[in-house]
């Protein structure tokens, strides 16, 4: 168990550190969802930004509410930030879905893992290494064994937990695409 959770901290600082080097996705959702927002949004920015008898505060959707009053003294800039803003939650939406898909499929390879190589190496080195006296050691419960299996369950249950959240976000954040 050390060895898989040794190795799943490894992945996940791996995961991060790729994000971290580089802005790039192949999901052509990404683009899909940046139209999306501008083609919703970006006109009404722009007029409310230009036009000073507009009100300051605007709804937009997928944002909210935004205060464009300090926006109007630098309104070149203010497109910028709009096409920035919405690359960003487009990508973040890409993000988001490749983390989620890289943890489950590394967690999935490691349970295999586990179950296919080390645990049948460390069973083949106990039993091997006293001539059978390992499989008495192993018929008896370690002390150990207990306190383990309950940390075990909390972690499922944990994980259980999670898993619920991120679909969650993730229904609130296509739900938030789609209107």
């Amino acid at each position: 168990m050390d060895k898989a959770r040794a190795r799943s901290a490894q992945h996940v600082k791996e995961l991060i550190a790729m994000e971290l080097v580089a802005d790039y996705t192949a999901n052509p959702d990404y683009m899909k969802t940046w139209t999306e927002i501008m083609e919703a949004g970006f006109d009404k920015f722009e007029e409310a930004v230009e036009d000073t008898s507009k009100p300051t505060k605007i709804t937009l959707q997928g944002f909210g509410e935004v205060d464009v009053s300090h926006l109007r003294v630098h309104a070149d800039l203010a497109r910028k930030a709009f096409d920035l803003r919405a690359r960003l939650t487009a990508y973040w939406k890409s993000i988001v879905l490749r983390l989620v898909d890289g943890l489950a499929l590394h967690v999935l390879l490691s349970v295999k893992l586990l179950v296919e190589k080390d645990l049948e190496e460390e069973l083949g080195n106990e039993l091997l290494a006293n001539k059978l006296a390992g499989v008495e050691k192993m018929l008896a419960p370690s002390p150990s064994t207990g306190t383990k299996r309950e940390r075990l369950k909390k972690s499922i249950v944990l994980l259980r937990q999670s898993k619920e959240v991120v679909a969650n976000i993730m229904d609130r954040i296509s739900a938030a695409a789609d209107v």
